[in-house]
């Protein structure tokens, strides 16, 4: 039989056994900590008035891959005017871009992981150019050509102007559109050379699809 004093004891002794056993348990199930984090994909398209979602994925402190902490990064864009982002990671795309636009995640004291994006529209159905054709005999060295896509945004039918975005093509050298800009530069043939001919198109592409633009026919007189 336990004295009360030998009782005593037995009590603390079963205390202090169950208190290191619960420590040392804690021990064995300390949560991971995550030690770095990638984003994905790393280049992304979003369709206009479409979104497109991006994840983060952790590597943790026991070498476990793959852990997904989209809904814990700290998500931004740099330019929300184009592109918007929910704090879920979800990119929204508000207006066509002739840039990339960075996208930046944010996870603790881990270094921060970036990614591109642009805005397109892979629903147009018609590409129109102007002015076509285009004639000059006034020696001027530079001309605005324009761009215009009918697409489909929002189930709305919506004339877009594609100008900074479409690619720009001219068969003369007597004159050049810049990319980005539409801005063409023209070089008219010197004084009793023929007049330089050629053609100007444009193709707009989007997630793999491309669509060309009418022709239009150049004409520059000698200056």
């Amino acid at each position: 039989m336990l004295t009360g004093r030998k009782l005593a004891l037995t009590l603390a002794f079963t205390v202090l056994v169950a208190l290191a056993f619960g420590v040392s348990c804690r021990g064995f199930f300390v949560n991971p900590t995550i030690t770095s984090f990638t984003i994905t994909p790393t280049t992304a398209t979003v369709l206009l008035g479409g979104t497109t979602q991006m994840n983060a994925w952790g590597t943790d402190n026991q070498g476990d891959t793959n852990i997904n902490i989209t809904g814990k990064v700290s998500w931004s864009s740099g330019d929300p005017t184009t592109i918007g982002i929910t704090t879920g990671g979800q990119l929204s795309g508000i207006a066509l871009n002739t840039t990339p636009v960075t996208i930046m995640a944010n996870y603790e004291g881990d270094p921060q992981q970036t990614a591109t994006a642009n805005v397109c529209v892979n629903t147009g159905s018609t590409l129109t150019i102007a002015p076509a054709p285009y004639t000059d005999s006034t020696a001027v060295t530079s001309y605005q050509f324009t761009a215009s896509l009918i697409a489909t945004v929002n189930n709305k039918s919506t004339t877009l102007d594609v100008t900074d975005v479409v690619q720009w093509q001219s068969t003369t050298s007597a004159l050049t559109i810049a990319e980005g800009t539409g801005l063409a530069t023209i070089s008219p043939p010197s004084s009793g050379s023929a007049a330089a001919t050629g053609t100007v198109t444009a193709t707009y592409t989007c997630n793999g699809n491309t669509i060309t633009s009418n022709m239009s026919n150049i004409t520059i007189d000698p200056s």
